[in-house]
């Protein structure tokens, strides 16, 4: 069985050690962007393990041996699924692995934003004095948090609010009764979410069906006190509309881990003193990348086995 490391993956002695068990293992560094880079790095694999190349349909149709892409990476839309499944490769990924990392960095989002933690650091710097009474901020405790989504990463910000004393409300498709009666949290429709929420936080994988899900109309149901987090994928919210809604006032004031900076809205976002942002980096703790690359690995491993898991096509 080859395996090939089609780009960066953080691998530790141990893991690589494992992954060598299996087989004949070659790794790569750096992401290669021209498709004959791509076939040259993996020629006669059975199996691939990439997160950051994008692999479409005519490199999977030249790669007559493969049989499985690890996605070191919880979303696959680098891939092309539907030429997969019709060429009979499956696709693993890595769930839930950063559930605490995002879930984590959703408060520090949030707490950045109410108590004005970066002007309030950039003027002490500044001023070489304590000017306090320019920074007064916001308490979360009473406040009412809406979550769109309830999954794991939902489950555990609630877990957390909770603690802080907020007002839980969330939108599912899908309601859990017994997270609602853990933390006390009231399932309702979107639009009601939307018009109740003092903080409202993202939490929706992407999908088709979720691309440019918050939209315009969704903004101007929110308060305009509301504060908008997500530290979801930037691509489940139409930029331009966010952009409107803070440069307008329809919402006070957002924390953003993913924007579209080749975008012009995402540039004028950055020009926004109302708006913190993180360069991606929910899922980026030691302890979430260790535990990616072991459920990245896993998976090729029970593939090899014949009792394949996190597989997201039929195949």
């Amino acid at each position: 069985m080859k395996i090939v490391i089609l780009d960066d993956v953080t691998i530790t002695p141990a893991q690589e050690k494992r992954l060598r068990q299996q087989g004949e293992v070659v790794i790569f560094t750096g992401v290669p962007t021209r498709p004959e880079e791509i076939l040259t790095r993996a020629e006669g694999a059975q199996v691939l393990i990439a997160s950051w190349t994008k692999i479409n349909a005519q490199i999977l149709e030249s790669l007559p041996h493969l049989q499985l892409i690890s996605i070191w990476a919880t979303g696959y839309d680098n891939v092309d699924v539907e030429a997969a499944t019709r060429l009979g490769i499956r696709i693993a990924h890595v769930p839930g692995y950063a559930t605490e990392a995002v879930a984590e960095l959703c408060f520090g989002l949030m707490l950045a934003v109410v108590r004005k933690i970066l002007p309030a650091d950039r003027d002490v710097r500044h001023e070489k004095q304590l000017n306090w009474n320019r920074f007064q901020g916001m308490e979360l405790k009473g406040k009412v948090l809406g979550l769109l989504g309830t999954g794991a990463i939902g489950a555990r910000v609630a877990e957390i609010a909770y603690a802080f004393g907020m007002k839980l409300i969330a939108y599912d498709l899908v309601p859990r009764r017994g997270l609602a009666e853990s933390f006390q949290i009231q399932y309702f429709p979107l639009p009601e979410v939307l018009r109740e929420s003092d903080i409202l936080s993202l939490h929706l994988p992407l999908a088709p069906p979720t691309k440019d899900f918050f939209s315009a109309k969704e903004f101007a149901q929110m308060k305009p006190s509301a504060i908008f987090i997500n530290t979801a994928r930037q691509a489940i919210v139409e930029q331009d509309a966010l952009l409107g809604a803070l440069e307008s006032g329809q919402i006070a004031a957002a924390g953003l881990d993913d924007i579209d900076l080749s975008q012009e809205s995402g540039r004028r976002l950055l020009e926004l003193d109302q708006v913190v942002f993180t360069p991606h980096i929910g899922f980026h703790t030691a302890e979430a990348i260790a535990q990616k690359t072991d459920i990245c690995f896993e998976n090729v491993i029970r593939f090899i086995r014949g009792n394949p898991v996190n597989i997201v096509n039929a195949g």
